[in-house]
């Protein structure tokens, strides 16, 4: 069972993100008020995701609390009231701690030692050597070291410190559409692109882990060049479509009535009657759709389904409104 702890002093957040969570597939909800009570959750108990919920004052105490839940388990932590910078400043703090603990060493007071005095020789030989060397080879062997700097540079990325692995960060302002996002970003399965990238979209954010898995487990994916026909009107309407990449266009009569592009459903209505289709489906660009039959729908869990009607419910008022939008417009 998925469950999630929810660390706050502040109650008034918490019906509210628990009504975020539950489509998610979380079915227990545990808070408590800080890190100590959390810790003490932690040792009785495995939770699904840990969320930390505490304003950040842009100081290094921030980083203790989440040293401490670390510490204790590797599930993902997400963090709601910090700022989207924050692991560039928990970066910056661990450097100026370590030069705080490491002062540069002294030795210019010690006396010189023999390996000291071969390195000045060493030096001195070097710049007779370049002393030499005409000014046009010189000027090209800087150049080149300075190239080489430079993409050393460009290709360094910030070294991951072991307080960002599996940390999340809820972006601002805080709300339960923005926590519901982060989480699912959080308890997705890092070798599943495919959910990763469902869960993206519009007409999938609704979806649970648990009911985008099956969909993917079940799913068909066809590929449409431009101007390519789904299906045309009058053909057996067996499944639904989501569109994964692309645009396309709803015709009857050869006139488009409606575009549906990335994120969007279309041909569900012939396929929940189980009647003809009444329009045309041509990709008006190159397109990826995903198709879902009606007996993978049938087949799938009483949650699968409830969440897959609920979609449907949407798109259908979202249409008859564009429908009476058009009629007022013409009238």
């Amino acid at each position: 069972m998925k469950s999630v702890l929810y660390i706050s002093s502040n109650e008034q957040f918490r019906s509210l993100f628990a009504g975020a969570l539950k489509p998610l597939g979380f079915k227990a909800f545990h808070y408590v008020y800080n890190a100590d009570s959390a810790i003490r959750a932690m040792r009785r108990q495995d939770y699904s995701v840990i969320i930390f919920h505490e304003i950040a004052q842009g100081k290094p105490k921030d980083l203790v609390p989440i040293e401490r839940l670390r510490s204790e388990t590797n599930c993902p932590l997400v963090l709601v009231g910090y700022p989207a910078n924050f692991f560039d400043l928990a970066r910056r703090w661990n450097q100026e701690q370590e030069i705080a603990s490491h002062p540069s060493d002294e030795s210019a007071s010690e006396p010189p030692t023999d390996s000291d005095t071969e390195t000045e020789e060493s030096e001195g030989t070097e710049a007779e050597e370049e002393a030499s060397t005409p000014p046009e080879e010189v000027a090209e062997d800087e150049a080149s070291e300075e190239s080489g700097d430079e993409e050393a540079e460009e290709g360094e990325e910030p070294e991951e410190h072991p307080f960002e692995k599996n940390v999340f960060i809820t972006p601002s302002p805080i709300s339960a559409a923005n926590l519901a996002s982060t989480v699912r970003e959080a308890v997705t399965p890092a070798d599943n692109p495919l959910v990763a990238r469902l869960i993206t979209l519009p007409g999938f954010k609704v979806f649970s882990e648990h009911s985008l898995n099956y969909l993917v487990s079940h799913l068909k994916a066809i590929q449409l060049a431009e101007n390519e026909v789904l299906f045309e009107a009058g053909q057996v309407g067996k499944s639904m479509f989501f569109v994964l990449t692309g645009k396309i266009d709803i015709r009857i009569d050869d006139e488009t009535v409606e575009t549906v592009s990335t994120g969007g459903i279309f041909g569900e209505m012939a396929m929940l009657e189980g009647e003809h289709r009444s329009a045309d489906a041509v990709a008006s660009s190159p397109a990826l759709l995903l198709e879902v039959s009606s007996d993978q729908v049938e087949k799938g869990d009483h949650e699968f389904r409830s969440i897959l009607y609920e979609v449907l419910s949407r798109n259908l008022v979202r249409r008859l409104r564009e429908t009476n939008r058009r009629l007022w417009s013409q009238s």
